[in-house]
């Protein structure tokens, strides 16, 4: 792939584990258990931007489910915990 960058990058809180699934008995990621497992994370990495579409049709609490999926794989994931702490507001706002 010439001229690919990489724009952004997240340290997972694990070690890819062959046990867990997530590797092969060769060590090769398994990408679509990976992206499956990590998905809150992968999509907070982005914005959360499939959550925040939710916010946008008024699914507040479904985008709630979503970010707090992220901060629980994550703790340390500024954005994730950022993006929660926005929902939850406006989920008080409405009430």
């Amino acid at each position: 792939m010439a001229g690919a960058q990489i724009k952004r990058f997240l340290v997972l809180h694990k070690e890819l584990d062959p046990d867990d699934g997530e590797l092969t008995r060769t060590l090769k990621v398994r990408r679509s258990t990976v992206s499956e497992r990590y998905a809150p994370l992968i999509e907070a990495l982005y914005d959360g931007s499939a959550a925040r579409a939710l916010m946008l049709r008024n699914r507040i609490d479904e985008a709630i489910d979503h970010f707090r999926e992220a901060v629980r794989l994550d703790p340390d994931y500024g954005m994730a915990r950022e993006n929660l702490r926005d929902a939850l507001a406006q989920q008080k706002r409405r009430r």
